[in-house]
């Protein structure tokens, strides 16, 4: 069976820390250890973390808060003892069959892989959503290469990752680097699991496995803005320095429209200009529909500026 570390970024999710330990306790498949690196929390969490008694649980304390858990989750790597690292957040939810079903697929694959997920639904007002990848999107329980990946990425217009269903071989890290600590605000995790997708290959299982709450406290998505150029566009600038495959390039160059159009759709949803700088890192040819689209929403952005009672709303949103 897979050897699993499992990280739980903490701070101030006391509504929800409970819930979200409980579903990691009870896995089918037992995780090696629980590591919890709480950010500073004041509401109770960190206490009710400290009175478990359970040997595998391990407690990190940090004295400031990580911008989106990114410091967190690299501080819980650097510690964990297991091949694998699972991530849970602390408002989110595991079924029980969640780390048996990615050992199994991972056990079924000829090869060695670096990284495996499965799906996952939305839960908003105590609604389960549908999940936003269908079931037979992606093919299961096969190798599958940054290409293939890619290509259901632009499909849906949807990374087909997400934090609460992926589980990433710890040596993969050394390869693709960490998290984006300190680099930004948002879109971190999303440009760790391109970062590790392209440093091996992969594995899916079509399970829906996981449950990502829209409605929990604290979130750091609803404090930050999309202002500054996607992170993600500057580790797809790296990968394409070492990808010679035609195909993958164009793939790895469209998604990085679509990122720069996505997070400008946000930027003038806030009425806030959309900064030159994101016209000005389009990828042409691949970007000449997006530009047209860019260029709407730089206008839009522009125009409701000088309208709004408000210039300081933050975009509303969920983008990983």
């Amino acid at each position: 069976m897979t050897d699993f570390s499992v990280i739980v970024p903490l701070y101030n999710k006391r509504p929800h820390i409970e819930r979200a330990l409980q579903s990691i306790f009870a896995q089918t498949l037992p995780a090696r250890e629980v590591i919890i690196i709480d950010d500073g929390s004041t509401d109770g969490s960190r206490d009710y973390v400290q009175a478990m008694d359970d040997e595998r649980v391990k407690l990190i304390l940090r004295n400031q808060p990580g911008p989106g858990g990114y410091a967190a989750r690299n501080a819980g790597i650097g510690a964990a003892s297991g091949e694998w690292i699972a991530f849970l957040d602390a408002d989110d939810v595991w079924m029980s069959g969640h780390l048996r079903a990615l050992s199994d697929a991972i056990s079924r694959v000829s090869e060695p892989v670096g990284c495996a997920f499965s799906r996952w639904e939305i839960v908003e007002d105590d609604k389960n959503l549908p999940p936003y990848i269908p079931r037979d999107t992606i093919a299961p329980h096969v190798t599958l290469s940054l290409d293939d990946i890619l290509s259901v990425w632009l499909k849906d217009k949807y990374c087909p990752i997400w934090t609460g269903v992926v589980a990433i071989r710890k040596t993969i890290f050394e390869t693709a680097g960490l998290f984006p600590e300190g680099r930004a605000l948002r879109g971190g995790d999303k440009d760790m699991w391109l970062r590790a997708i392209a440093a091996g290959k992969s594995v899916h299982t079509p399970e829906v496995t996981a449950e990502f709450h829209q409605d929990a406290v604290n979130r750091v998505t609803k404090r930050t803005n999309h202002r500054a150029l996607p992170i993600i566009n500057s580790s797809i600038a790296d990968i394409l320095e070492r990808t010679p495959d035609p195909h993958t390039r164009r793939q790895l160059k469209h998604i990085a429209n679509h990122e720069l159009v996505n997070y400008a759709r946000f930027v003038a949803g806030a009425r806030q200009t959309v900064p030159l700088d994101f016209a000005r890192s389009l990828y042409m040819p691949e970007g000449a529909m997006d530009a047209l689209k860019l260029g709407a929403y730089m206008a839009a952005g522009s125009v409701l500026q000088f309208t709004s009672p408000s210039k300081d709303r933050v975009g509303a949103g969920n983008v990983q």
